[in-house]
């Protein structure tokens, strides 16, 4: 008896397609010019060495594993591989006592940020994190069920015991985060 449903092939049709659509997509010119390539399931970032530099470094391609199999996070991490091989080659000229560049990271308590504006604006008073919270609570473009604001409510007191209520937002940093997180593990 002959079926009229297609055969099975032995995998997912859907996820077949899709990584196919992928592939065809990553021959573009706009994706291949980001350096984005993928070999199996996995992005990798692939750059071409200049030739000058090729005969320092002994390799004519950097090429560094994103290790996801997620096109958007992909996209994402491809610009901190660009950093790596924009400062491997900074390194492979000799320029490497030049200021790296280096993705932006969140200053430490000895380093100083240079105001991003000309004049500085004199700073806003900032909201407390009991007032966010609120403002957050009482959205009227969300509707939230009883049980839900009940749930945030709970949750929340854990958090104002670590943070306090009249925290100013401008004030909660990284060790904060951290310190919040240590509690509730």
């Amino acid at each position: 008896m002959v079926s009229d449903a297609m055969p099975r092939l032995g995998h997912d049709r859907r996820r077949s397609s899709a990584r196919m659509v992928l592939a065809h997509n990553l021959q573009n010119d706009r994706l291949n010019a980001s350096g984005l390539m993928i070999r199996g399931s996995t992005f990798y970032a692939r750059w071409m060495i200049p030739r000058p530099l090729q005969a320092i470094l002994g390799r004519s391609h950097f090429v560094k594993s994103l290790r996801t199999k997620n096109a958007h996070d992909a996209r994402r991490l491809i610009r901190a591989a660009g950093w790596e091989y924009e400062e491997l080659l900074r390194q492979a000229e000799g320029h490497a006592s030049k200021p790296p560049l280096s993705p932006p990271v969140a200053p430490t308590q000895t380093q100083t940020q240079a105001p991003l504006s000309p004049s500085p604006r004199p700073k806003a008073k900032s909201k407390t994190f009991e007032q966010v919270f609120e403002l957050f609570i009482n959205d009227p473009t969300r509707k939230r069920a009883k049980k839900t604001v009940a749930g945030y409510k709970d949750g929340i007191e854990i958090i104002y015991a670590v943070i306090g209520r009249q925290t100013p937002v401008a004030d909660i940093d990284r060790e904060v985060c951290r310190r919040l997180l240590e509690t509730l593990q």
